[in-house]
């Protein structure tokens, strides 16, 4: 009955196990868009279906930055993607940042996506279904180095994301639908320069157009930003590097951060201008409000900048494995600066006060299981000792468990016999006046049982006890004497502990010292005493 039960739950857990639909991730509730609102994108049949995971059946991408107060904590640990590096590379600032969407055109309150022809030309069009190269490209030279990921999504996005600076995007084949929404790879053109490589760089590109160059550096007509800008400059730099882009940059983020404190919870949203509002009040806002306040102080400055949305990683997260895991918590939004010679660079701010903490880490058995999961795509190649299929490393997990617990009940059955065994046989010393009789006569029956002396079905107790008297008469007394307390009698003999030691001596003149050393290590012996 027992095995049945357990075979029973066994299967019962084999059945559900695969076709129990992973936790669909919470909403992302900081106002970036990088995931649609319900009821957008693709059916999960529709996915399933194509195989691909990608398509131009989407709705076009809305992704857009909203100034909200009390905003709900973002820090969710639920994971919508895992990121799997098929090259090494450590970020020059510390922290893998995936562009997902970037902001250019100022509209009079905050900053859009650009409608201008040409504008943003470096962003990823859409999921590919076949292989596409971004527009505008960053220049690729020393300062740069190209790095191929693969992205595997478990959550919904308005479109794809990509390592820093994608170049190229190429579908892969999704295995498992259920479990990744969309699965492509990335070739992307990473900054490896460090940001003292750039001062002597001038802003912006040489190719756009006056039109495009000045939808970089629309800003608000308020005063006040050129003059902290101004102000900014001149008390931060030396004079000889008040000019430098580079050196501005790092002027205005640093800046910000000293004097900044990132919090949820704000009050800017209701105001004409929010990052005014911000940046001339309290200072106090989250990554919406300190990227439009870096890019608009830049834009005072005569910087070409935007504003990008996407994930922002620590590099320690990564922990020197191959796989990222990008979580919900990890959205986030920076400046980026146009340099010459380098592209888009960030230009992010990091407050030293902060009121609202980080959430915690990324899983890292979770980022490791799923990176292993990836690693077996057709996206990466397939090397000699790749990872087994995910149903065979299922059932080898469950007969490692069954393993285990087999392993378990046994260990546990040997102490429970042994301790038996000890606690039957010792019991005579420790037994009261009145059980002692029957603690005796159970101690010589396990003698007798280690011998193969044992009581026949339907034989009485006296009967055996005269079977075994030419072996051991002493056992004919301690059979007595139980019979007698069994019926009551409160008298007891006190050459019960004789008549013990003298079965032990008759036992040992009757079988050679290895028989008696043998039953004496059978410790499962006591159970068949009657």
């Amino acid at each position: 009955m027992h095995l049945s039960v357990v075979a029973l739950l066994l299967l019962l857990f084999l059945g559900t196990s695969s076709v129990i639909e992973m936790p669909e991730p919470e909403q992302d509730p900081s106002g970036l868009g990088l995931r649609p609102e319900e009821g957008e994108g693709e059916s999960d049949d529709q996915q399933s279906q194509n195989g691909q995971g990608g398509g131009s059946s989407n709705p076009e991408p809305n992704e857009e930055l909203e100034f909200q107060d009390e905003l709900e904590q973002p820090q969710s640990a639920t994971p919508v993607g895992v990121v799997v590096f098929h090259d090494d590379w450590s970020p020059p600032y510390g922290v893998y940042y995936l562009r997902q969407a970037a902001f250019s055109q100022y509209n009079g309150r905050r900053l859009v996506a650009a409608t201008q022809l040409g504008v943003d030309g470096d962003l990823a069009r859409d999921f590919p279904t076949v292989a596409y190269d971004v527009a505008e490209p960053p220049p690729m030279g020393s300062a740069r180095a190209p790095v191929e990921t693969t992205v595997a999504l478990l959550a919904e996005h308005t479109r794809p994301f990509g390592l820093e600076a994608p170049v190229r995007f190429t579908p892969a084949r999704n295995p498992d639908a259920r479990r990744f929404r969309r699965v492509y790879k990335v070739s992307s053109a990473v900054l490896t320069a460090d940001f003292s490589s750039m001062l002597g760089a001038r802003a912006g590109n040489p190719s756009w157009s006056a039109e495009e160059r000045a939808t970089y550096t629309a800003a608000p007509s308020d005063p006040r930003y050129a003059e902290l800008a101004r102000r900014i400059v001149q008390e931060q730099l030396p004079e000889h590097l008040r000019e430098d882009p580079a050196a501005r940059i790092a002027a205005i983020t640093g800046w910000l951060g000293e004097h900044g404190t990132y919090s949820l919870r704000s009050r800017h949203a209701d105001a004409e201008d929010p990052t005014a509002d911000f940046l001339f009040g309290d200072l106090t806002g989250y990554c919406v409000h300190f990227a439009h306040a870096a890019a608009y102080l830049m834009r005072a400055a005569g910087l070409p900048t935007r504003v990008a949305s996407g994930y922002a990683i620590d590099e320690a997260t990564r922990q020197g494995g191959s796989a990222l895991l990008v979580t919900g918590g990890a959205s986030h939004a920076w400046p980026e600066v146009y340099l010459e010679g380098f592209g888009w660079v960030v230009a992010d701010v990091t407050p030293a006060q902060v009121l609202t903490p980080p959430g915690p880490p990324p899983d890292a058995d979770l980022q490791r299981l799923l990176g292993e999961l990836a690693r077996g795509l057709d996206a990466v190649p397939v090397e000699e000792d790749a990872p087994i299929s995910r149903t065979v490393a299922t059932l080898r997990d469950v007969l490692r468990w069954i393993g285990w617990t087999l392993l378990g009940l046994l260990a546990f059955a040997f102490v429970f016999l042994v301790i038996g065994k000890i606690v039957r046989r010792l019991a005579p010393r420790f037994a009261s006046k009145d059980h002692l009789p029957i603690a005796s006569y159970r101690a010589a029956l396990d003698q007798l049982g280690e011998l193969a002396l044992r009581r026949n079905p339907g034989e009485s107790r006296e009967a055996f006890a005269r079977r075994v008297a030419a072996i051991a008469p002493s056992f004919e007394p301690l059979t007595r004497a139980n019979v007698a307390a069994a019926f009551g009698s409160r008298r007891v003999d006190p050459a019960l502990e004789t008549f013990r030691d003298k079965l032990g001596q008759e036992l040992a003149r009757a079988f050679p010292f290895w028989r008696r050393l043998v039953g004496r290590l059978a410790f499962w012996s006591w159970l068949g005493s009657r």
